[in-house]
């Protein structure tokens, strides 16, 4: 099975790979950045044999959430999303499985959540992910 994966080389992706390799011998691909930010039809080329897609990319949250490195966040997220959307569009044969990986800080401090809350946070967090689940949601 060939899955590819962004975020890769993070914390969560490094294990992740490591675990899919041993475990399943799954033959990893590891997504560059660089491809994520540019042409569609080089990432779709890119990713083409692939049966899954691992969508685990972002920039850090733990920043000062200034205007500049709030587009940061949106980019690493939403625009990698979006392109991936793209570049999986452009595929003949679409992978089986796309996961992408999400963040808590999308519910408030409120209630009790589970999958299904819909209590959601209004802060820079909460819309950030709600903004990056609904371009996951489109794949």
């Amino acid at each position: 099975m060939k899955i590819g994966i962004t975020g890769g080389s993070g914390l969560i992706g490094s294990h992740l790979t490591e675990k899919l390799a041993g475990d399943l011998n799954a033959d990893i691909l590891l997504i560059p950045r660089k491809l994520l930010y540019g042409n569609v039809q080089d990432l779709s080329e890119f990713i083409k044999y692939c049966e899954v897609i691992m969508h685990l990319s972002g920039a850090p949250v733990i920043c000062r959430w200034n205007s500049k490195n709030k587009q940061v966040l949106r980019n690493s997220r939403i625009t990698t999303t979006k392109n991936l959307n793209s570049a999986i569009a452009l595929m003949e044969i679409k992978p089986k499985l796309f996961i992408s990986t999400s963040a808590v800080g999308i519910y408030d401090n409120k209630h009790t959540h589970n999958e299904y809350s819909k209590n959601f946070s209004d802060d820079f967090l909460g819309e950030l992910c709600i903004e990056w689940e609904n371009a996951a949601n489109e794949i």
